[in-house]
């Protein structure tokens, strides 16, 4: 055990010193130049990163034996421009390792750079298979039901606890219901254990907030063990959910979201879910930019889900809760 972790040790710092010091160029656009270094920095990139904005000149920069060369440009910019398609190309023959960024995302961070998604990614990029295997489908609509029906003889007695602790600490009912936009668009009622006072959305329907005090002693334990989540088993076994897929938005919110995020609306093409691959990943959401970053690892489930990547969801959901991360 000692000579495993010593060697372990060695081989993972080694490598971290040699991705933080390899260098990458990063071909993109002035008015992305910002973006795309917030990305870099929200996700901790492993390595040193040089921009080239200036297309004329990149010729002269590949010469340098760069870890990675990352094209950060609208397809349409680069189709258009054939000197600088021809000196990629020659680059990668040389063996110069060039990868487009929504590539880079997925393989790097199990995510897809909204913002530089384009009609022609979706309809060329491998994936998908979510909309084109009716077995898979059917399979997964029926371990929803086993597993909903299971769960719900295993917790019933979580649920009435629930409903004791809610009941002693503030006044009004257990469970509130609430709608919330499913797939294809369609409204349905969502259910919930109350985590907040009866007068919390006085002013209005508000996004959820970190130390929020809206929320209960109840309900933030509640919230924190994902106990609050338990009666959408009843969605679930209603066929309005499923245990893996995007969360439900409100309408109020989608609304909002779908003029300002690009594809937002493409996460409705599924049925939503009772925990997801955005929840693992980007557990707190609050606003716009909170939205923007799960919408990109939900397009990314959209694209890669697998009955073995629903099964690494479910895992990794249970960590979550044991580890107290959820909300």
């Amino acid at each position: 055990f000692v000579v495993t972790y010593m060697v372990r040790f060695f081989i993972i710092g080694t490598l971290r010193r040699f991705t933080d010091q390899a260098e990458w160029l990063f071909i993109t656009a002035r008015d992305t130049l910002d973006l795309i270094e917030k990305e870099l920095k929200r996700n901790h990139f492993p390595g040193q990163v040089i921009f080239q904005t200036d297309l004329d000149v990149v010729g002269e920069k590949l010469k340098k034996n760069w870890a990675g060369v990352v094209l950060a440009l609208d397809r349409r910019g680069l189709q258009e421009n054939e000197k600088l398609s021809k000196i990629l190309m020659r680059a990668r023959f040389e063996g110069l390792a060039i990868y487009d960024i929504c590539s880079l995302y997925e393989r790097l961070w199990r995510k897809v750079p909204v913002h530089f998604l384009d009609f022609e990614w979706f309809i060329s990029s491998e994936g998908f298979h979510l909309f084109s295997n009716p077995i898979g489908l059917k399979l997964k609509r029926l371990s929803d039901l086993f597993l909903a029906f299971f769960l719900t003889l295993l917790v019933w007695p979580l649920m009435l606890l629930a409903v004791v602790l809610i009941k002693i600490d503030s006044v009004g009912a257990a469970i509130y219901s609430q709608v919330r936009t499913g797939r294809n668009g369609k409204p349905f009622t969502i259910f919930k254990f109350r985590t907040m006072y009866i007068d919390a959305e006085k002013d209005g329907p508000q996004w959820a907030k970190r130390k929020d005090n809206r929320i209960t002693r109840a309900g933030f334990f509640l919230r924190k063990t994902r106990i609050d989540e338990l009666p959408q088993l009843f969605n679930i076994l209603r066929g309005e959910m499923s245990f893996i897929g995007p969360r439900p938005e409100r309408p109020e919110f989608n609304k909002t979201l779908e003029e300002k995020i690009p594809f937002y609306s493409l996460r409705h093409l599924v049925t939503p879910g009772l925990t997801g691959w955005a929840q693992i990943f980007y557990p707190y959401g609050s606003n716009l930019e909170d939205a923007v970053q799960k919408l990109q690892y939900e397009l990314f489930y959209i694209k890669n889900q697998s009955l073995l990547m629903d099964l690494t969801i479910v895992l990794r959901t249970v960590q979550v809760v044991l580890f107290g991360r959820g909300r």
